[in-house]
């Protein structure tokens, strides 16, 4: 073979043998990169469904948390409006108790006063002698008339004490414990709460007239008291023309001692001032007549008899003082005050009436599974509503509304706003009696628990017959 073809052989022999080679080379690459794109592959599975895992997880936690949330929320909602719901029926079961006493106190010292009224008009046409009365006998009935004043203050002051501490409790329960209420709910207690709160206000202010208006017929009677032994000594005197007697009698007139001090005040001369002002112009003009006649007869048993003279002579004022007092104004501008009160305390009960029947109506109070909000004392609520709007009709007609029952009430107070007719359409009227006896208006309101308080409000006539004999009254007065 020639050794060019020799050579070209063994190179095309080797050139196969490379290519075979390099072909084995080019096979075997495929499969290793596929062994590693499986890898990849499956490693890149692993990790996106770890991803879901955790996704779904996090989904999971945030609707457990969530839920929990919506749990948590509930119950706290449900557990401040309960919280509401009892303070507000604990609240109202105290003071209609402590108003029945105030109640049951006053209805027994008009009985009384109406007894010893017909008494004296029974006895009308006799001419008192003072020289017959026992001193002794004044000062111990002054004495048991303070006494019933003082009991009738001091069921007033403990109302007062118990109004101020409601007001303070809702106004705590306002600030603590609606700050995570939201909506409707927070809307339902605020403005619950500003009505309570406006009621109290009112209530307040008006209970604090009546003790000022207490108070004042109680300076009053001592005032009263002590003119009675002025006119003792006068006629044991001979209106002081017997020496020898103004000395023996003058122990008489030892409490007239204080209204000759300039710097006097009567107690409670501040609240008096304040709501029965011509009240208090009315005892000042008693002070300056007994202080300045007890000065003048203070010169007669020093025997100054020139300087008495003076001093009696002096008096003319007060004695023109005493006889233009005008004890009707003194009522009639307390009564004016106290009306716009009074419109005020019946709308206010009556609008948070309204709140919570809306509150029962549209559901609000349902809560599956804790229990519904119904413990608000409705029918107690409601009897009051009667009474304050009762008492609004007496000071806008200077009379009690007479009617037979509830139904027939209700017709009478229909002339003035607001209106409570819907009342008697509820399921809790039944627990609201209404009646009349020995003409006297009688309410008998029940609680929750079945108790039942008794109010009872007399339905005098006396202003009618006084405008119909003003004219004579006014003649003989005169007299």
């Amino acid at each position: 073979m020639p050794v060019k073809q020799q050579k070209k052989d063994i190179s095309k022999q080797g050139f196969e043998e490379e290519k075979q080679s390099l072909s084995k080379k080019d096979t075997s690459a495929p499969g290793l990169a596929s062994d590693s794109l499986s890898k990849l592959s499956n490693s890149t599975s692993k990790s996106k469904k770890k991803k879901r895992l955790g996704l779904r997880l996090t989904a999971i936690f945030l609707v457990l948390v969530f839920v929990f949330g919506a749990v948590i929320y509930k119950y706290n909602e449900w557990k401040t409006l309960k919280s509401l719901a009892e303070l507000h029926s604990s609240y109202l079961v105290e003071e209609a108790q402590q108003q029945q006493k105030i109640n049951q106190k006053i209805e027994e010292l008009e009985l009384e006063a109406k007894a010893e009224t017909e008494e004296a008009e029974d006895n009308e046409e006799e001419e008192i002698d003072y020289g017959e009365l026992d001193p002794e006998k004044v000062i111990n009935e002054t004495d048991e008339a303070i006494g019933e004043f003082k009991i009738v203050d001091d069921l007033y002051q403990t109302y007062l004490n118990l109004l101020l501490d409601h007001q303070t409790g809702y106004q705590d329960f306002q600030k603590k414990q609606t700050k995570f209420l939201l909506g409707k709910k927070k809307e339902f207690v605020n403005s619950l709460v500003n009505v309570q709160d406006q009621y109290y206000q009112t209530e307040i202010n008006d209970l604090k007239r009546n003790m000022a208006v207490l108070r004042y017929f109680q300076d009053l009677t001592v005032t009263n008291q002590d003119s009675i032994m002025l006119n003792i000594f006068a006629s044991r005197t001979d209106n002081f023309q017997d020496d020898e007697a103004v000395m023996d009698e003058f122990n008489l007139l030892a409490n007239l001692d204080i209204y000759t001090a300039a710097e006097y005040e009567f107690p409670y001369q501040e609240e008096i001032e304040h709501y029965v002002p011509y009240g208090l112009e009315i005892l000042q003009k008693h002070q300056a007549f007994l202080g300045g006649t007890y000065e003048a007869i203070n010169e007669l048993v020093a025997e100054n008899y020139q300087s008495a003279a003076y001093k009696f002579s002096r008096l003319g004022d007060e004695i023109a003082g005493m006889s233009s007092v005008n004890f009707d104004r003194a009522e009639d501008e307390v009564k004016d005050d106290s009306e716009a009160d009074k419109k005020v305390l019946a709308e206010s009960l009556l609008k948070k009436l309204n709140l919570i029947e809306e509150f029962a109506q549209d559901k609000s109070n349902q809560y599956p599974g804790l229990g519904n909000i119904d413990q608000w004392e409705r029918p107690l609520l409601a009897c009051h509503v009667y009474i304050y709007k009762a008492d609004l009709f007496a000071a806008k007609k200077d009379e009690y509304p007479e009617a037979d029952d509830l139904s027939s009430l209700d017709q009478v107070l229909d002339e003035i706003s607001p209106s409570t007719a819907w009342i008697l359409e509820t399921d809790y009227v039944s627990q609201i009696k209404f009646s009349t006896e020995n003409e006297r208006s009688i309410y008998e309101c029940q609680d929750l628990d079945g108790n039942t308080y008794r109010y009872t409000y007399s339905l005098d006539d006396d202003e009618a017959e006084e405008d119909e004999t003003e004219d004579g009254q006014e003649a003989e007065e005169d007299n």
